[in-house]
């Protein structure tokens, strides 16, 4: 069987731990892949996207060597195209199945999923009350939820994904990135990996899937024709890639949902700073996470991280604040904390986004992704006062009060004022999909033998982290493929 992956993210990541399972998969991956900033462009950390910097990272989707812009104020590039040494993640997380009633029931999950790609990663956490209710590896009774209708806040500290082999807590800890994963797979021969290549389209030779492919020098060509193929690139990017494939030239309009996102800030009052501190400011990610639950929100649950002042912030804070960095900075990181709150998507409101291809003159395509803006970082004030009141009722751990007006300093500092990062819902899985709609095994409607395996065949958004959503959920997809697609033993062997 012969078979493709799209992207090196999390989700690509996903896929590959379950393809390389399959001893007779052969593995091509193609991805952007790229380790340096185009010539003259700014490589510079931003703490907002914009439309032509467009990165945490100084590179990806708006980089000139390719035929493809993105117009948005707050998605990254790095994020919605994959960039190859970029992708990793601190805060490690997942939801409860009531979080995904929206999900066929098929398509959700399951332990084993989670399992398979945490196995890759070290986790730091901590025996906390968090543990209890979400252990890090998830069971079938953690990923239910408790159906009464009690108010429930747990107070834990954060979890980190680390490198497997990294186990020195004394010093800053290495973050796992999917680069190193996949890295090994090359060096050990289980991919063909392809890099600086940005996937336009999908075509179909009968019912094989080939991929039209273009370089960074703008040449463009067809690749191997595939059993199947995994499309990871990005959720607003996998959504470019399936519009073109199903429609071509014109322009197309999907919803993008996304997560209600607000921000705080807190005095801290009183402090300790243990190991359990120390490791995660090396790491420069949050210290708690704080996971609500209560009738406001529906009983679906919200999922808050409160960081002491990091680099980032600092980074932000100094260019607004020339003189703030060193003696400034150490003592404020001390005292002043950032929160930053998400929930569950049906309380956000629904973004427009629009994949716009038009031919050049002297032939070739130019590709472009609008985002229709829609400012929800503001909240109402019974989701404040729910995250006001579990702060508080955390007195002896936390020792914070708010800071009036503490989001406006926030959003003044970070510069975006647009909500949180979490995105996907363009392509959605149901049960019964229309076309460029998933079906539960995430294969396109309209499109057979491809498979969205990113946040855009999600169809609502939990307010955990999706990181290791999205890895679970992509090792599922790669997963039941690869049983379905075995010889008959070989398939009952393995249910």
């Amino acid at each position: 069987m012969k078979v493709a992956i799209v992207g090196t993210g999390f989700a690509g990541f996903g896929a590959a731990v379950a393809l390389t399972e399959n001893s007779e998969a052969e593995i091509q991956v193609f991805d952007i892949g790229l380790k340096s900033p185009f010539p003259n462009q700014p490589n510079r950390i931003v703490p907002n996207a914009k439309t032509h910097l467009g990165s945490f990272f100084g590179y990806g989707l708006n980089d000139n060597r390719w035929g493809v812009g993105l117009v948005s104020k707050r998605i990254c590039s790095s994020h919605a195209l994959g960039g190859y040494s970029t992708v990793y993640s601190g805060s490690i997380f997942y939801p409860k199945d009531d979080d995904l009633e929206e999900w066929p029931a098929d398509s959700r999950p399951k332990p084993k999923n989670y399992q398979a790609v945490l196995a890759h990663f070290n986790v730091i956490n901590a025996d906390d009350t968090l543990q209890k209710e979400f252990p890090v590896i998830p069971t079938e009774k953690s990923l239910r939820n408790d159906k009464n209708e009690k108010s429930i806040a747990l107070l834990g500290f954060s979890r980190i994904a680390t490198a497997k082999h990294d186990n020195n807590q004394s010093q800053k800890p290495k973050i796992f990135c999917t680069a190193d994963y996949f890295d090994k797979l090359i060096r050990n021969g289980k991919i063909k990996y392809r890099p600086n290549i940005y996937a336009i389209k999908i075509e179909k030779n009968g019912n094989k899937p080939r991929i039209l492919i273009e370089n960074s020098k703008g040449v463009k060509e067809l690749s191997d024709e595939f059993d199947a193929v995994f499309l990871g690139a990005g959720c607003i990017n996998t959504t470019g890639i399936v519009d073109r494939s199903l429609y071509g030239i014109g322009t197309r309009e999907y919803q993008l949902a996304s997560p209600r996102a607000f921000f705080c800030a807190f005095l801290r009052l009183g402090f300790t700073i243990n190991q359990a501190h120390r490791i995660r400011r090396k790491a420069n990610f949050p210290e708690f996470f704080l996971e609500n639950k209560c009738n406001s929100l529906s009983q679906t649950w919200s999922h808050t991280q409160i960081t002491a002042i990091n680099e980032q912030i600092i980074s932000a804070i100094s260019a607004k604040i020339f003189f703030f960095r060193g003696f400034f900075a150490k003592i404020f990181r001390n005292f002043i904390f950032f929160s930053i709150t998400t929930m569950h998507s049906k309380f956000g409101d629904t973004n427009s986004v629009k994949t716009v291809t038009t031919e050049m003159k002297g032939g070739g395509y130019k590709y472009s992704t609008l985002i229709e803006e829609i400012n929800h970082s503001s909240c109402d004030r019974k989701f404040r006062s729910t995250l006001f009141k579990s702060i508080i009722g955390y007195w002896r751990r936390l020792h914070m009060i708010p800071i009036p007006y503490g989001n406006i300093i926030a959003d003044f500092f970070r510069g975006n004022k647009l909500g949180g990062w979490h995105y996907g819902g363009t392509l959605p899985m149901k049960e019964k999909p229309q076309i460029n709609e998933c079906h539960p095994s995430a294969e396109i409607a309209g499109i057979s033998n491809v498979y969205v395996i990113d946040s855009a065949a999600f169809p609502e958004i939990p307010g955990s982290t999706v990181a290791l959503l999205t890895s679970a959920n992509a090792h599922r997809v790669a997963h039941h493929w690869i049983i379905e697609n075995q010889p008959k033993k070989q398939k009952i062997d393995a249910n």
